[in-house]
């Protein structure tokens, strides 16, 4: 997550302000962006009842939900409840963005001198058949050279950008990093030739 260091001029969120002992009444607040509180928690804040009739924030016309029109479904871009992957297609899910991964060949086996060699390509979607090689053409590299590299990169949910005519990616000159990922493990299985040790005939 990220936040504008200036105050976005694409909208206002509207927010019932008075002084004590006085009405309140909805004044739209500008504000960094692109989390907006309400339009996330429009679902659970308090609204006018008949006990109580008093405005709450989603009461008022300029913080109705915050949609992006997908195929002919308005879809809630600013929610809680996030675009599902079916609203990407047929790009890449936003919630699968952000990481890359590149296994390498390090000739002289010394990290990050700049001598390595990306092998095959790099990858960047979890969801897709990320083939290595193939068994007709096989990617060989001594275990003592193998290397991977994860790059991290920021970039901005395309229906975001949309409201809020944001940039594609976060740039530390324009926006503050919030949290960060983490890349827990990865795993590579290599082997040379299986041999067979011991087999037998099954008739049925």
């Amino acid at each position: 997550m990220h936040e504008n260091k200036q105050i976005q001029t694409a909208r206002k969120r509207f927010e019932m302000i008075g002084d004590k002992g006085s009405a309140s009444s909805p004044m739209g607040q500008p504000y960094r962006g692109p989390f907006d509180y309400i339009q996330y928690n429009l679902d659970i804040l308090p609204v006018k009842t008949a006990a109580d009739t008093r405005l709450g924030e989603p009461d008022i016309a300029g913080n109705s939900m915050v949609t992006v029109n997908v195929g002919g479904e308005n879809v809630p871009v600013l929610n809680a409840e996030r675009p599902a992957p079916r609203h990407y297609f047929p790009e890449q899910a936003h919630s699968t963005k952000g990481l890359e991964v590149e296994v390498l060949r390090d000739p002289d086996m010394v990290a990050a001198n700049g001598d390595e060699v990306v092998l095959q390509q790099t990858f960047k979607d979890p969801n897709a058949f990320n083939n290595f090689g193939t068994p007709t053409s096989l990617i060989r590299v001594k275990t003592s050279q193998l290397r991977y590299r994860v790059r991290f990169r920021y970039p901005v949910d395309p229906f975001v950008r949309q409201i809020y005519n944001h940039e594609n990616t976060v740039s530390p000159a324009d926006h503050y990093l919030l949290d960060t990922p983490v890349f827990d493990d990865i795993s590579i299985t290599y082997f040379a030739k299986p041999r067979i040790l011991s087999y037998r005939d099954v008739n049925e």
